[in-house]
């Protein structure tokens, strides 16, 4: 944050730069991966195996919606956070601009300077940190009871930063009222013009014809919220089997988190959905008020998903444009600073018609101000309001309803017994159709009527592919041949390997009698040495054999190897610990040991080519030394480098050295 003075002008900026670039990196890679995907609209299979799925088995399509939706979610709140603040106080014409720039685009304000009733630092204790001295703080600017951000967003900071924010404050405050602070009579309107033109510019008014005003709502969060709540219930719903199949199979396991998990699948998370399925389509989709300044009257138009409504309203009949204002202290709990604000026309029998949106803020406020202005410009109120109508009063706005906890805890209880007690009694059979969508819900393809009259049978040459004995960093190339020698279609669903980082590819998924596919994949062995284990599970629907597992076994050893690695040295009760390594070669070319170097002077080593440029004898020498322990029993351990003049991987060995010294 900075804070400058010039031509009676006050500056207070913020800016942070990496949010922007990160909101921007995570929009080039959306952008990218969007450029990735194949014809069925899915992301690539090496970049979706890549994903956990320890607890939650999702399709190839439900990884690619919820990788976008994630990705949206994160570009859009950085691209909040990652912004350029600017606050102008213009002394001279008692003005204050601000604006806000960002990736999602560019917002400005202008309100009278009177309007302003304080300039403050907001902090509090940060949660989650260790340190003590850790604040989240903000600067907030109080306008006519709404608050406004002027930083970034919520910065975390120690003490000293806390202070230095509050020394930019005060020397702000100093600059813009002589005293440091606001009067205590200050109080303007937030607009200040009184030509009718400009006032319906800033409204947001459109003229639809001459003398007639329109003004147009259309709410294309609703349609999103809904579509994306239908999907993911239809999504929920077709899995309702699975799921009880899944609460079964936890009941005889005795797996609590996976009861719990499949019992809120079943009850609590349906029935929010749906909540919330029919609080977004209560909003409605679109609503049209429109000011008829001709025929003297006011028409208004709502559609919903569940209403359709149309009004008209004479200018004599509305008597009074009033600036709504609704308080309630359940939002503080929400981070709601200030009264939310909305513009409503009264008419005579006390009817409250809405015109703009119910929102909080001091952007929204001053919004609410011109659009008042302009309504009561175009409707003459002021000019023939005819006695004050201190009776009629706003709707009350709706508080927080506290429900009966216990009750509803008690019928969940009730509901999680019964569900427990009659998964409990069916869970040994063996062909209940719970059973079967559970197998469904993990992949394994479904055994139907046809299948069972006329069942495949999955074959394999040889379920053990043997690579031998291989350099480490190799690439290995493990295949096996699929074939059905049953009288029905064999279906292959899901391959699981026991590591991710294996990508089985398959020719084909469904095979024929008769018929024949080749299984592969290719696989990196790294650093490891020693022996190497792997198991891939395929899963089909041969009624036999649900699971076929295939294992690939072999072994990595380096081309220029120490043996033993690492050395262990017998207890000694000398005073020295003497131990040899063979260094060997296992490629054509000759190689030579042109140097060495130890973990330090006690520890001494030997070099003797048992045969020149192929193998060579290295005793090593551990004396006792005072920082080895001392005691009954001692032990060390110990490193050894040694150098050769191979070009590539093997340019330098390494190997421990342990033992220990017996009194």
């Amino acid at each position: 944050m900075k804070v400058s003075q010039s031509n009676e002008r006050v500056r207070i900026t913020d800016f942070s730069p990496f949010a922007l670039l990160v909101s921007l990196a995570v929009i080039c890679f959306m952008v990218a991966m969007f450029f990735q995907l194949s014809d069925d609209w899915l992301l690539p299979d090496s970049f979706i195996k890549k994903s956990s799925r320890d607890l939650v088995e999702l399709s190839p399509y439900q990884d690619t919606v919820l990788f976008f939706a994630a990705m949206s979610v994160l570009a859009y709140a950085f691209a909040w956070v990652g912004t350029y603040t600017s606050v102008v106080f213009d002394l001279s014409s008692g003005q204050v601009h601000w604006k806000r720039i960002s990736v999602l685009g560019r917002r400005s304000l202008t309100f009278p300077l009177s309007s302003v009733t304080n300039l403050f630092v907001e902090s509090g204790q940060a949660l989650g940190t260790r340190a003590r001295d850790r604040y989240d703080c903000k600067v907030m600017l109080c306008v006519d009871g709404q608050f406004l951000d002027l930083s970034k967003g919520e910065s975390r900071v120690d003490a000293r930063g806390l202070e230095r924010y509050r020394e930019l404050v005060q020397e702000a405050r100093a600059a813009i009222w002589p005293d440091g602070k606001p009067p205590e009579s200050a109080e303007g309107s937030l607009i200040n013009a009184d030509d009718p033109q400009l006032l319906r510019e800033k409204s947001g008014l459109s003229e639809i014809s001459a003398g007639i005003y329109a003004l147009t709502r259309f709410h294309f969060v609703v349609p999103v919220a809904v579509a994306t709540l239908l999907f993911l219930l239809y999504q929920l719903l077709i899995n309702v089997p699975g799921y009880w199949g899944t609460f079964q199979e936890g009941v005889g396991q005795w797996h609590v988190l996976q009861m719990i998990l499949a019992f809120l699948a079943l009850t609590i998370v349906p029935v929010c959905m749906i909540g919330l399925m029919l609080l977004f389509a209560m909003i409605g989709l679109w609503d049209r008020i429109v000011f008829d300044t001709q025929q003297r009257e006011v028409r208004t138009w709502h559609l919903g998903f569940f209403s359709w409504s149309r009004q008209r309203y004479d200018f004599d009949e509305i008597v009074e444009v009033r600036l709504q204002e609704h308080e309630d202290d359940a939002d503080a709990r929400f981070g709601v600073l200030g009264s939310y604000t909305q513009v409503v026309l009264v008419t005579r029998e006390a009817e409250c018609i809405p015109v703009n949106e119910r929102s909080y803020g001091v952007e929204h406020r001053v919004s609410c101000c011109w659009l008042a202005a302009a309504l009561n410009s175009l409707l003459e109120v002021d000019e023939r309001a005819e006695t004050p109508r201190e009776d009629v009063l706003p709707p009350p706005r709706r508080r927080l309803v506290k429900r009966p906890v216990l009750t509803t805890f008690s019928t969940l209880l009730a509901l999680f017994a019964g569900m427990l007690t009659v998964a409990f009694l069916t869970h040994d059979a063996a062909d209940s159709p719970q059973l079967a969508a559970g197998e469904q819900k993990r992949g394994l393809p479904p055994l139907d009527a046809e299948t069972l009259a006329h069942p495949p049978e999955v074959s394999v040459v040889s379920a053990t592919y043997d690579f031998g004995t291989v350099n480490l960093f190799s690439a290995i190339h493990p295949k096996f041949e699929l074939t059905n020698r049953g009288a029905g279609p064999l279906k292959i669903g899901k391959i699981i390997a026991s590591r991710n980082e294996i990508y089985p590819q398959l020719g084909k998924k469904v095979l024929q009698p008769g018929e024949s596919t080749v299984l592969e994949f290719e696989y990196k062995l790294g650093s490891q040495r020693g022996r190497h284990e792997y198991t891939l599970n395929v899963q089909t629907n041969d009624p036999k054999q649900r699971e076929l597992q295939l294992q690939v076994t072999g072994e990595a050893v380096p081309l220029i190897a120490t043996d033993p690695e690492p050395l262990v040295i017998p207890k000694t009760a000398g005073e020295a610990a003497v131990g040899t390594v063979l260094v060997t070669t296992r490629k054509d070319a000759a190689f030579h040991i042109v140097g060495s170097k130890t973990s330090g002077e006690h520890v001494s080593i030997k070099i003797e080519p048992v045969e020149e440029g192929r193998e060579y004898k290295v005793i090593v020498t551990v004396h006792k030394h005072p920082d080895i322990q001392q005691g009954k029993r001692s032990r060390f351990s110990e490193w050894v480098h040694l150098q050769t003049d191979d070009k590539g991987k093997y340019g330098r060995l390494a190997f421990a050295v342990k033992g220990e010294f017996a009194r």
